[in-house]
């Protein structure tokens, strides 16, 4: 992270943030803002939650265009990824899902793809779920 400017999630989700430790540190030192998509998620992610970045959260609506201004907007959907969400340890049984690097790929792709060219909605699932 040393070279970047911005570390800015976004979250499209009403579910309010878990208290873990990974979601504070998250939010309190590694994310410079936050970027939700409605007030509505606004008000239901900080509700009752002490350590919100308060201050730092932007709602900018789905569907708004930046291209006017030379920023481009990619939504990555994915689908089951073998990760730490939920405190989930990975082992042999996820080897099915998306890996980490599988989506660091992709979005290294992204970074490298023609300024002309905007991908603005990727969608990507396991190849095998039938493996589970």
């Amino acid at each position: 992270l040393a070279k970047v400017r911005a570390v800015i999630p976004r979250r499209g989700s009403e579910f309010p943030l878990k208290g873990h430790l990974n979601y504070r540190f998250q939010y309190q030192w590694v994310a410079t803002a936050m970027i939700v998509n409605s007030r509505a998620t606004e008000q239901a992610l900080c509700r009752d939650i002490s350590w919100r970045p308060s201050g730092r959260i932007h709602v900018l609506h789905n569907g708004l265009d930046l291209r006017p201004y030379d920023i481009k907007v990619s939504t990555i959907m994915p689908g089951s990824v073998a990760t730490h969400f939920n405190d989930h340890i990975p082992g042999e049984a996820d080897a099915w899902k998306i890996q980490p690097e599988d989506i660091g790929m992709l979005v290294l792709d992204l970074l490298t793809m023609h300024p002309r060219t905007l991908p603005s909605k990727i969608e990507v699932r396991p190849t095998r779920p039938d493996l589970k």
